[in-house]
């Protein structure tokens, strides 16, 4: 697949393209073979994530707040989410293809992209010009697989911007966090895309998160520059994006979707324990 750049593709259409891999679905392999095979090969249901539907609602109304009603349907308070209920299954037909979100969510939602339009640091990121939104495809060179991003903001003098609601910005928090949800990986598979389809690596890749609650911290972090000798995010998600396109690569050739082991593995302690029990 020669790299392609869609910049009216809808987030829909996007997410329809199963037949081609993108962060979530390398997230969720890494996490489990068995269970990517599950959902996304045998077509098993995966629900929707609160915390994925409150993210995107802060995305499209910082970053595109007309097209916010047209995407989003406020459910009103004292409705609850029950599809067993009369009530909500007439704001589930109103709302069609439109992503539902709580009245007491958008609270949090408008607090948020509020924060956003006034934090200098987030300014300087957002007022430029580039795409929003836009969607890349392509093939990786090393295994033929096919490969998809869309990054948040794409600016147009390389630098990508990548919008993340977070319970905390602190840093030690973040960083925990960001490794444990794979975003290193988001940073090295956008970037390989971006190199795909411009010959040329992206300046840099920023992670701006935003806190989801009062009084909506937000913090900024680059993922080129080296956290310790030469080694950096994007370095590290490299090796972890190549490896396990790799390992998807002969799970696909082998037909076989292992589960989190092959064999009986014996059962440890956390290792806080081990030093609670030597301290005693």
């Amino acid at each position: 697949m020669t790299a392609e750049l869609f910049t009216d593709l809808s987030i829909d259409d996007y997410h329809a393209r199963k037949d081609v891999l993108s962060k979530s679905m390398l997230a969720d392999f890494m996490d489990c073979p068995a269970r990517f095979k599950h959902v996304h090969i045998d077509g098993a249901r995966k629900d929707d994530k609160d915390h994925l539907r409150l993210g995107n609602a802060v995305h499209t109304l910082a970053l595109e707040p007309e097209l916010f009603h047209e995407r989003h349907y406020i459910l009103p308070e004292g409705i609850r989410r029950d599809a067993r209920t009369a009530a909500y299954k007439e704001h589930l037909e109103a709302a069609g293809t439109k992503t539902i979100i709580r009245a007491q969510d958008l609270v949090n939602v408008k607090g948020m992209a509020d924060s956003l339009k006034a934090n200098k640091k987030a300014l300087a990121l957002l007022q430029a010009s580039g795409k929003i939104e836009a969607s890349i495809f392509w093939t990786d060179q090393s295994t033929g697989l096919d490969l998809r991003c869309r990054p948040d903001f794409m600016r147009d003098d390389g630098l990508i911007v990548d919008l993340k609601t977070t319970n905390s910005a602190c840093p030690d928090t973040f960083e925990r966090n960001a490794f444990n949800l794979g975003y290193d990986v988001s940073v090295a598979l956008t970037s390989e895309g971006y190199h795909a389809l411009t010959g040329e690596m992206p300046a840099d890749y920023v992670f701006l998160a935003v806190e989801t609650e009062p009084p909506y911290l937000i913090e900024a972090y680059n993922t080129y520059t080296p956290f310790q000798d030469d080694v950096s995010l994007l370095l590290v998600g490299q090796k972890r994006l190549n490896k396990t396109l790799h390992h998807f690569a002969h799970c696909k050739k082998t037909n076989h979707w292992p589960g989190y082991s092959e064999g009986i593995v014996p059962l440890g302690v956390p290792g806080y324990q081990l030093k609670q029990l030597e301290a005693a």
